[in-house]
């Protein structure tokens, strides 16, 4: 994202949030996972980019959960108690919200206040509270989707590089008597050698080539999945710009992030916002389920979405030729869509 031509401070900024504000609480990721990215995409103001949280509001800081009591603007500084005090934090030190249905809160031009519409009223069937969801547009489908399928593929190759002893072909040359082996240091042939060199080829240090080589050494059955990751991590990078030029996801991830509240409320004040919030996406701690559900589609309140439309677990392994099919409904209008991984 960082080298697109038509990337903005503001876009990077966004996607610094993205990952603080939805990816961490959304799949309990380890807070300094974000850290780095936000302070380096700060511009060092609050901006519509970068929400200014509202006093009273619970917040993830660096430092643990706190609370905001003041915000001094002259100093661009949270007041927030924290457990074993008060400290004075920067935009940066604070990650996300931690959703309270006592003292709900929504972003509105850049602030965060209190919201007192019914989003979050438990009257009516709910879904228990070991389940997220989210009502998603297509670009944040297609993000999350693409994120799940390289996290799948890397959990695979980690169990077949660490399971296996690749050793590389080069060490098994004979060199003849009186010649000294003159060769290069051979790259580490596991799991942690892979993400170096896969690294270095996304930022345009080592070209595809070498990288295709390395796949063959570490594993000839599973080259090929290697060998299309830097292709993945591109695809999954052009597809967090989308959602950060969008601009929606926050917006829908404010109603989405109460847990024990009606679907089908959430899901009106969803359409509200986003008239093309179609993909019911929800998550248990464990696996990731998608269904596509457009407007007037009935909603299903089960845990497994049974009653919803394709409702699909991507809990399972990864199968180079598996390709998702298109499921068509009574309707004639298509029940999921297609994705194709070139």
């Amino acid at each position: 994202v960082k080298r697109s031509a038509y990337s903005s401070p503001a876009d990077l900024e966004r996607i610094g949030r993205i990952w603080a504000e939805f990816m961490v609480p959304w799949y309990g990721y380890p807070a300094y996972w974000a850290t780095e990215e936000v302070r380096q995409s700060f511009s060092g103001r609050l901006s519509h980019s970068v929400v200014k949280f509202g006093v009273g509001q619970k917040v993830k800081t660096i430092y643990g959960d706190g609370t905001i009591t003041l915000f001094v603007e002259s100093k661009n500084r949270y007041r927030v108690r924290l457990p074993f005090g008060t400290a004075f934090l920067g935009p940066t030190a604070i990650l996300h919200a931690i959703p309270s249905k006592e003292a709900p809160f929504i972003r509105r031009d850049g602030n965060m206040v209190r919201d007192t519409d019914d989003a979050t009223k438990t009257e009516g069937p709910y879904l228990g509270p070991s389940h997220q969801v989210l009502f998603a547009t297509r670009r944040i489908y297609l993000f999350l989707r693409l994120h799940l399928q390289l996290c799948n593929i890397l959990e695979d190759l980690k169990s077949v590089c660490d399971g296996s002893v690749a050793i590389d072909p080069a060490t098994l040359y004979v060199v003849p008597p009186g010649e000294d082996r003159k060769r290069e240091r051979s790259d580490r042939l596991d799991f942690s050698g892979m993400i170096f060199v896969l690294k270095k080829v996304i930022a345009r240090k080592c070209d595809q080539k070498t990288f295709e080589t390395l796949a063959r050494k570490i594993s000839k059955e599973h080259a090929h999945v290697i060998a299309s990751l830097p292709k993945l991590v591109d695809r999954c990078s052009e597809a967090l710009f989308s959602v950060a030029k969008e601009d929606a996801l926050f917006y829908l991830y404010d109603y989405c992030q109460y847990r024990e509240v009606n679907p089908a409320i959430v899901r009106d004040h969803c359409f509200s916002m986003a008239p093309d919030a179609d993909y019911r996406v929800q998550y248990n701690g464990h696996s990731t389920s998608f269904s596509f559900l457009p407007k007037g589609t009935q909603l299903s309140l089960e845990s497994g979405g049974k009653q919803d439309h394709v409702m699909t677990d991507y809990n399972s392994k990864f199968n180079g030729n598996q390709a998702e099919h298109m499921d068509v409904d009574s309707d004639g209008e298509p029940a999921s869509k297609r994705l194709k991984m070139n």
